[in-house]
């Protein structure tokens, strides 16, 4: 038997809209009166309240668009969008007038309320970062920075955060992968290194700093940015003649804050080092004459303290020396004598 026209067979689904109608009908009412009853307060009841008004809604756009009536449930979506924009607007003005009074709880809450209606938005996103990075509430910023990262794949900045909250939380590896993630969305491979270099130090990932920066500069020569860096990387790590090695390199141009950092990381390399008079004068001389290679200072304060008496103290620059050049005369100098200072009798 013909069906009349007009009508739609759903077949097992046909008593769909009819199971509909009640709670569509209701939740139109609901929808066209959202004024909500004064039991609810939190913002958890309000979040429900949200999505049982969005499943209300599109409720009635499937009863209506089941009965045919396409022009109505354009209407009704239509009208719907422009409902939600305006709930994703007031979320977001309620927010701000809460965080200028200083209830950053509450503000949160209806930056929150305002990702539920529109979870692509970045500003909401970002200021939700922001508040909860000022309050140091690392486990609700995490899936923020996710949700960053994921909506600006290229940005260095949501990579960054998203790491460092990550190894602040303990997740070390997961913040290592996101971190090294940079070096694939950055065309520059110099500026992704010298990115990671900053996170590494900043994390007191030393070895892996050195390690970026030294990469970097090898990319970029010329680069005295990244030889200050270096040299300051390999200062933090330990190394102090490795420091006033990659110092010594810097170009006579550099401008006042890199040579007033310059100076500073080679006062901080001088004083660790503690060494006798003679043994320093002889350092500086060694600096003051030009670019000088780590066994160079080495050698430079190990024959001073041999010679004043300081053999002990003189044996670990000379396996210095022998390390950093195993198949030169001076080398292989240095390790005979280092051997005999080492087994000699104390004094």
């Amino acid at each position: 038997m013909r069906e009349p026209a007009g009508h739609h067979s759903w077949g097992p689904y046909s008593a769909w809209p009819i199971r509909l109608t009640a709670g569509a009908a209701t939740g139109y009412h609901t929808l066209e009166n959202p004024s909500a009853p004064p039991a609810v307060q939190d913002g958890k009841d309000r979040r429900m309240m949200v999505r049982r008004r969005l499943c209300s809604w599109l409720a009635v756009l499937l009863v209506v668009s089941a009965a045919g009536a396409a022009e109505r449930a354009a209407e009704l979506e239509a009208n719907l969008e422009a409902k939600l924009a305006e709930r994703h607007r007031r979320a977001i003005a309620l927010a701000e007038l809460y965080e200028s009074s200083g209830n950053w709880q509450r503000a949160a809450e209806h930056y929150q309320m305002a990702r539920l209606i529109r979870e692509d938005d970045a500003q909401v996103l970002t200021q939700l970062a922001r508040i909860y990075r000022a309050h140091d509430e690392d486990a609700k910023l995490l899936p923020i920075y996710a949700a960053l990262s994921r909506l600006q794949p290229t940005s260095v900045a949501w990579l960054r955060e998203l790491g460092s909250c990550q190894f602040r939380l303990g997740q070390k590896q997961e913040a290592e992968a996101v971190w090294r993630r940079i070096l694939e969305v950055q065309p520059s491979r110099t500026y992704a290194l010298r990115h990671l270099a900053e996170i590494y130090t900043s994390h007191k990932l030393l070895d892996k700093a050195v390690a970026a920066c030294a990469e970097a500069l090898a990319l970029s020569p010329n680069d005295e940015d990244l030889r200050q860096r270096l040299g300051e990387a390999i200062e933090a790590n330990g190394d102090h003649l490795g420091a006033l090695s990659t110092l010594s390199r810097l170009g006579p141009d550099r401008s006042v804050v890199r040579s007033y950092r310059a100076t500073q990381t080679r006062r901080q390399a001088l004083q660790a080092l503690d060494l006798p008079l003679a043994a320093r004068a002889a350092l500086e001389r060694c600096l003051r004459e030009g670019p000088a290679s780590v066994a160079d200072l080495a050698w430079a304060v190990a024959r001073p303290l041999e010679e004043t008496g300081g053999g002990k103290l003189a044996a670990p620059y000379y396996r210095r020396v022998a390390s950093e050049e195993p198949d030169t005369p001076r080398g292989k100098a240095s390790a005979e004598k280092a051997a005999k200072l080492d087994a000699a009798p104390t004094r």
